[in-house]
C-alpha cells in the first residue's frame, strides 16, 4: 500500500487582528485526505475544507501574543511528517488609530472671530 502523506513544506504565518492565516505547499500526494494543523504544541486540529486546501485561518487570537504553529498532512496510512514551524504575532494595524487622529485634527472647528460690530458707547450728559 501507499506510505504516509510527504511532509508538508513552506509553512507560512501571517499576522492579522486576532487572527494567523497559515499558508502551505502542496505536497503533490493524491492520497491526502485532510490537513491538519497544531498551535503552540497543544495538539492536532483539522483544517476545515477539502483536502486541498492550502491555507487556514487561526481565528480568536490574542493581540501581542506570539503562537508557533505547525501543518500536516494526512492519509489512509496516518499522520504525515509535520511541517516546520512557523511564528507570528497577532497584531492591530496601527495605522488606523494615526489615520483617525489625523482625521479629528483636521476638521475641528477653528476659533472664529465675532461677525456682529461691537457696540457704540454713547456718552450721556448730566445736566444741572
Amino acid at each position: 500500500g501507499a506510505g504516509r502523506a510527504s511532509r508538508t513544506l513552506g509553512l507560512t504565518a501571517t499576522r492579522g487582528d486576532q487572527s494567523v492565516t497559515l499558508g502551505w505547499t502542496d505536497p503533490s500526494n493524491n492520497s491526502i485526505t485532510k490537513y491538519q494543523y497544531q498551535q503552540n504544541s497543544a495538539g492536532w486540529a483539522d483544517v476545515a475544507g477539502d483536502a486541498t486546501a492550502t491555507t487556514h485561518t487561526v481565528t480568536g487570537l490574542t493581540d501581542g501574543t506570539a503562537y508557533t504553529f505547525e501543518v500536516r498532512a494526512v492519509n489512509g496510512a496516518g499522520d504525515g511528517v509535520a511541517s516546520k514551524q512557523a511564528t507570528a504575532t497577532p497584531n492591530t494595524a496601527p495605522t488606523v488609530t494615526t489615520r483617525l487622529t489625523r482625521r479629528s485634527r483636521k476638521t475641528a472647528p477653528e476659533q472664529s472671530p465675532p461677525t456682529s460690530p461691537p457696540t457704540p458707547i454713547i456718552p450721556t450728559s448730566h445736566g444741572g
